[in-house]
């Protein structure tokens, strides 16, 4: 369901009708969203941007002793408050209609609530979600991304902490300069992290052109890498594509830059949903004759 179809096109499935902020308080006050914190699934899926109900499940499911089914009755209550809303993207393979499973993502209700609590300016407004009309692939790396996050969350021993989204500032030529993935994920320690930096590719039109236009900041990063906040260390790049045709697309655009080859990783859709996480990432070789062969090392540290 993450793949990228031409004429995708965008179902609203949530509430449409206004719902009074009102209600939300009186419904709090009643302790009738109480068994499960609400603000937690609202934060969570404002954090993932969006997001499938088997991702909040899993995450929310780690955080708190609670049932699945309890955990579906509280997305349903959200939803029909209007604190979250959902949409699917409606697609044909040879002539056959699909869809893909709800597509959850903040509502204004849903802003309105954590600015209120949290005093704080969410980076969010509603044409991120009509984006969903009119650039599907920016939900579906979200979804995908989400996806390998919770793998992560669910697998690897050293998992700290993860990030949608993040802004990583560094110093080029004197001057700040800032890349902004499409997640950070940190293992390690406060005191020692390892980063991976995931840029995430789907096959629409202009995929190339977004990477042609990545890779002059990941060299400026590179070249003289300062420490910060953020990033303690040189991170590792990883790339999530499609499939394995694309990851070899990508090696070649990063085999023309001064990028080591030895600071990227690659997944692909079928590893991320079939292989266990230590079997999930290759690593490219480039070949005498200039082309890329993939390895798949069993990654014990992960564990």
């Amino acid at each position: 369901m993450y793949n990228y179809q031409e004429d995708m096109k965008a179902k609203f499935n949530g509430v449409g009708a206004r719902v009074e902020f009102d209600k939300i308080v009186n419904e709090r006050n009643l302790d009738t969203l109480r068994d499960i914190p609400d603000k937690e699934i609202v934060t969570l899926v404002y954090k993932l941007r969006s997001s499938t109900a088997e991702q909040i499940i899993r995450i929310i499911g780690k955080n708190f002793k609670i049932s699945e089914s309890k955990i579906k009755e509280k997305i349903k209550k959200v939803v029909n408050l209007r604190l979250i809303t959902r949409y699917k993207l409606e697609y044909e393979i040879n002539g056959v209609k699909k869809e893909t499973d709800n597509i959850y993502m903040l509502d204004v209700n849903g802003k309105n609530l954590i600015e209120g609590e949290d005093l704080q300016k969410l980076e969010w407004d509603q044409r991120d979600n009509l984006s969903i009309g009119t650039h599907p692939e920016i939900h579906l790396k979200h979804l995908i991304t989400n996806k390998l996050i919770v793998k992560y969350i669910e697998e690897a021993s050293a998992f700290y902490s993860y990030e949608i989204k993040p802004r990583l500032y560094f110093k080029h030529t004197a001057q700040n300069e800032y890349i902004r993935p499409d997640a950070l994920i940190n293992l390690g320690s406060e005191e020692y992290k390892v980063h991976f930096v995931l840029y995430t590719f789907r096959r629409n039109r202009k995929w190339k052109e977004e990477l042609l236009k990545l890779i002059p900041h990941f060299e400026n990063m590179y070249k003289d890498f300062t420490a910060t906040v953020k990033l303690m260390q040189e991170p590792l790049m990883m790339f999530i594509c499609e499939d394995e045709a694309q990851v070899k697309e990508v090696c070649a655009e990063i085999g023309r830059t001064n990028i080591p080859l030895s600071y990227t990783v690659y997944t692909y859709d079928t590893l991320i949903e079939t292989k266990p996480l230590i079997k999930s990432i290759a690593i490219a070789k480039k070949e005498q004759s200039g082309k890329f062969t993939l390895e798949y090392p069993e990654l014990q540290a992960l564990l």
